[in-house]
């Protein structure tokens, strides 16, 4: 998400125990150069923290990222921006180390990093799932390490599980999304676009005056068509041709042959089978 955590390196916090804590961090998204401070010079348990932001490395990323760091890169960028070991005499020269060489790290991974953004909602993995999850993870841990065949018959059927798990949540998803989207926006065209990653070319169609290439003059073209096809033929109006082809249709009647000759003795001997 480009989210980078920042906390001072001494505690915050003292208990009367002994116990001391770090309660006080920074969260920033685009600031990656943060130095955090804990000020001791108030008289209370709990002291105030200073974060010194520098705006020179400011980034804006998108709301919704996914970062991807060269660690190759980073190693390189690293190496160069730290020149050798420090020289430390004193307790505060570690301090200033620490927070140096942390600023550093930060900024090595920010200069080396390329972000995705992410358009669409991020689906919430269910708790049950996640809990599944972890247990396969532990599992397959388990069988790395140890190579017995029991662990491994478990992580298989655990792996079939989540994966139906899944490919159930998936589609109570996309049941949701359909039940939701209509035709007066452009939510029923994101569904279908982002459920099929390569979209079917429409070639054009031939109208009357040429190629069509526009969806609505496609639309009209294909009512003319089907208009007129399914239209009714007109009854004709010539008389002279009504007269020649209900005579010549009447003449066909009267002349045609309705009775079959009889056959010949010669003709039945000719045909008759050889004794």
């Amino acid at each position: 998400m480009g989210i980078s955590i920042h906390a001072p390196t001494e505690p915050t916090r003292f208990d009367a125990h002994g116990v001391n804590t770090t309660l006080d961090i920074a969260l920033a998204k685009g600031l990656h150069a943060i130095t955090s401070t804990s000020i001791s010079e108030l008289t209370s348990d709990h002291n105030p923290v200073n974060f010194d932001i520098s705006l020179n490395s400011f980034s804006s990323p998108s709301l919704s990222t996914c970062s991807f760091p060269n660690w190759t890169n980073f190693q390189t960028v690293l190496t160069e921006s730290i020149p050798g070991n420090p020289t430390i005499s004193n307790e505060e020269d570690i301090e200033q180390s620490i927070t140096s060489f942390n600023s550093k790290i930060q900024e090595a991974i920010h200069a080396t990093s390329t972000y995705k953004a992410i358009h669409h909602p991020v689906s919430i993995i269910p708790r049950q799932l996640r809990k599944k999850i972890k247990q396969k993870n532990r599992l397959t841990k388990e069988w790395q390490q140890t190579k017995y065949p029991p662990l491994k018959t478990q992580v298989n059927r655990i792996q079939r599980e989540i994966k139906s798990a899944i490919n159930k949540f998936k589609n109570h998803i996309k049941n949701i999304q359909r039940q939701q989207v209509n035709t007066d926006d452009n939510s029923l065209y994101n569904l279908f676009t982002r459920n099929n990653n390569k979209l079917s070319y429409i070639p054009p169609i031939l109208g009357p005056q040429g190629l069509v290439y526009n969806t609505e003059m496609k639309a009209k073209v294909l009512v003319s068509s089907l208009e007129n096809s399914f239209t009714e033929n007109q009854d004709p109006h010539d008389d002279s041709t009504i007269e020649e082809v209900e005579s010549t249709v009447s003449g066909f009647l009267t002349n045609r042959v309705t009775t079959i000759p009889h056959l010949t003795r010669r003709n039945h001997e000719h045909y008759s089978p050889a004794g």
